[in-house]
């Protein structure tokens, strides 16, 4: 007989064996940040983390305003005065070359104040008067219009104003003020220093902070840094001159129609025309009710038909042959931008925040590789230059011939 099957006796430890094989792991664990809600999930906190650190740095920041405003303010206009500063270094010294360009503004922003104040100072009585017959006709053509405006309403008025003038609000306010202007002019000493510095050793400054940054990636931050002081640079200048376009033409139109303060008034427009979108616009439409009171309503409607005329000029002809390529940034984005500016700083808010967006701008598209040789301000220079010599070459030969 053959002999019988044995089974074979179970080996110690083998079902715990088997089991342990296919008990899962921590790893086997489907993990919950690895499908797509959980990878949306990831992301979204992160963006919330950015958008957090963002929140604390920019109200850090408006807590010292009065350090960054100045800060700002001197790095842009320092970036507008770069090639005069290059072209004085190659007829003077660093410093020298600081000094002539800060005395200039200074001398210039001077000229202003004291051209604004002799303006105010000696047409003082002429302009009370023309403000009361203008209130009065302003009143006249508000009762014709079935706006009726009393003496009594009048009077009460003026009892309110003189009331809030001697109210307990108006001193809180003025001492407001008062702390306002003393901000002011510790900003305004901060900003000539800073100016001064950056004029001077602002090439070191950035060869400074540039060996800061791994050796590899130094061109490409430089390439950044040149085109963003080229936006700022070109930005101002630009606005510069369409501002001081929409000036001289508003305190033409005014000089013509006799209205007194037109040189603040002029001031007030060219500043203006800083803001993009509704700077020019608001004063233009505040020199036209300074002159509807002191001169009437034909000064008034002139100057907002020739306000409307300037910027059509600007808009069509002036901006796209001035500006050129300072400002690639939708007029979308334009908006935006001023509006967050206005909400986080108020009037410098909206000063700053387009230079600061097409900068910015500029500076991504270099760390993205979307620039295009157009972006090159030496590349714009060079084809600028062949085309003036082209046209040189072909009045040659035309003359030739």
């Amino acid at each position: 007989m053959p002999a019988a099957a044995q089974k074979p006796a179970p080996v110690s430890g083998s079902t715990e064996a088997n089991t342990s094989n296919h008990m899962p792991s921590v790893r086997d664990l489907p993990n919950p940040w690895k499908d797509r809600w959980g990878r949306t999930g990831a992301r979204s906190a992160q963006v919330l983390l950015i958008i957090a650190l963002a929140s604390v740095l920019v109200y850090g920041l408006i807590q010292v305003s009065v350090l960054v405003i100045p800060v700002l303010l001197a790095t842009i206009l320092a970036c507008a005065a770069w090639p005069a500063i290059e072209w004085l270094r190659q007829r003077m010294s660093d410093t020298w070359a600081a000094v002539v360009v800060v005395v200039a503004a200074v001398l210039v922003l001077g000229g202003i104040i004291g051209g604004i104040t002799a303006t105010v100072v000696s047409q003082w009585s002429g302009l009370v008067d023309n403000a009361v017959q203008g209130f009065n006709q302003t009143r006249e053509m508000a009762n014709k219009m079935g706006i009726e405006i009393s003496s009594s309403q009048v009077d009460e008025g003026i009892e309110q104003v003189k009331k809030f003038l001697t109210s307990s609000t108006f001193s809180t306010g003025a001492a407001a003020g008062l702390s306002s202007a003393s901000m002011f002019f510790a900003g305004m000493g901060t900003f000539i220093v800073t100016i001064a510095i950056f004029l001077r050793d602002g090439d070191k400054i950035w060869s400074f902070l540039h060996s800061w940054v791994p050796e590899s990636a130094q061109p490409t931050w430089h390439t950044a840094a040149v085109r963003a002081r080229d936006t700022f640079g070109g930005y101002v200048r630009g606005t510069a001159v369409i501002a001081a376009v929409d000036a001289a033409g508003i305190a033409l139109v005014m000089l013509v129609f006799g209205v007194q303060l037109w040189f603040p008034l002029a001031i007030i427009v060219f500043i203006g025309g800083f803001i993009p979108i509704m700077g020019a616009l608001v004063s233009s439409i505040l020199a036209a009710l300074v002159a509807l009171v002191t001169n009437g309503w034909l000064p008034a409607l002139a100057i907002i038909i020739g306000s409307i005329v300037v910027n059509q000029l600007e808009g069509n002809l002036l901006q796209p042959l001035v500006m050129g390529s300072a400002l690639r940034v939708h007029a979308l984005v334009v908006l935006f931008a001023l509006t967050a500016g206005t909400v986080l700083a108020g009037i410098i808010g909206a000063l700053l925040a387009v230079p600061l967006t097409a900068a910015a701008w500029a500076a991504v598209k270099v760390f993205t590789g979307r620039e295009t040789k157009v972006d090159d301000l030496e590349y714009r220079k060079r084809k600028k230059r062949i085309r003036k010599i082209a046209k040189k070459r072909a009045k040659r030969v035309k003359q030739l011939a």
